[in-house]
């Protein structure tokens, strides 16, 4: 597994935890952060759900922008890292987040955190990019191999179109 005994997630926008938790359950150390109470009370409530105590893993109230800029002061390394980003929100002490004019400021900390073997995901959904965008952004990072596409889910039956 990424050549350590116990590999380093940061799950940035975390949301409810679900690729926190299914992290812990295959080993990893993971940090989880979310800029929003309730999101973080809806991780702790799957933590508990998943059998994990609250703190099986690391959760942090912060805006991710920042939290990967102080990662990377610290010195810091992950041998994962996934990122789901919103279009727009706010931090919980107002930080502004806007996807198009913040995303390569947050892939470029990220990088600064990344792991000699390490991965990144980014994950999009309703946003005014392709895949291609995508990938021209990831391919200026330094480091591996970039794959990008589109999920889709083929219909079958009777109402498929």
């Amino acid at each position: 597994r990424l050549g350590v005994e116990r590999p380093r997630l940061l799950n940035l926008f975390g949301y409810t935890a679900a690729a926190s938790v299914l992290a812990l359950r295959q080993g990893w150390e993971v940090t989880h952060v979310d800029a929003s109470r309730t999101s973080l009370a809806w991780a702790r409530e799957n933590l508990a759900a998943s059998g994990l105590a609250e703190d099986a893993m690391r959760l942090v109230l912060d805006d991710a922008l920042a939290f990967a800029r102080r990662e990377v002061r610290r010195g810091a390394r992950y041998q994962g890292v996934l990122l789901d980003p919103p279009h727009h929100g706010r931090g919980p002490k107002g930080e502004r987040w806007q996807f198009e004019e913040l995303l390569a400021e947050l892939l470029d900390a990220c990088a600064g955190l990344l792991a000699e073997r390490a991965l990144l995901v980014l994950s999009t959904y309703a946003i005014g990019s392709s895949p291609l965008a995508f990938a021209n952004l990831l391919s200026e990072l330094p480091g591996g191999a970039v794959e990008a596409g589109e999920l889709a889910l083929p219909e079958s039956g009777a109402g498929a179109r």
